[in-house]
């Protein structure tokens, strides 16, 4: 498998979360460092089910992020699967979209 990284747009068919019941992109947002050998990462889902919230990002559709449609990176919806659940990578989020993501989670996290 190759390994991810943060900022990796991945397909996540995880069947049981409230918001990961289908298979769906989802972001890296753990640190690079800490993905080699564990069970576990942190992600954020994205949707298509655009929203103004500030603790969205919208996240163009283009071959480098591999979406076929906007859509908005939820970092209100921050949650840790098995890696194992991870499918396809699919593409990369740009370098100022992540820096906004880091900026949603700053805030929803109160950090």
């Amino acid at each position: 498998m190759t390994p991810y990284k943060r900022g990796d747009i991945v397909l996540c068919a995880d069947g049981r979360g409230d918001y990961t019941s289908k298979p769906r992109p989802v972001v890296i947002v753990q640190s690079s460092d800490y993905l080699l050998g564990l069970k576990s990462v942190t992600i954020c889902p994205l949707t298509s089910v655009l929203s103004a919230a500030s603790v969205r990002v919208r996240v163009k559709a283009n071959t480098a992020t591999g979406l076929k449609e906007p859509s908005d990176v939820e970092a209100d919806k921050i949650t840790t699967v098995r890696v194992a659940r991870l499918t396809t990578k699919i593409g990369e989020i740009p370098e100022r979209e992540l820096e906004k993501i880091n900026h949603a989670l700053r805030i929803w996290l109160d950090l």
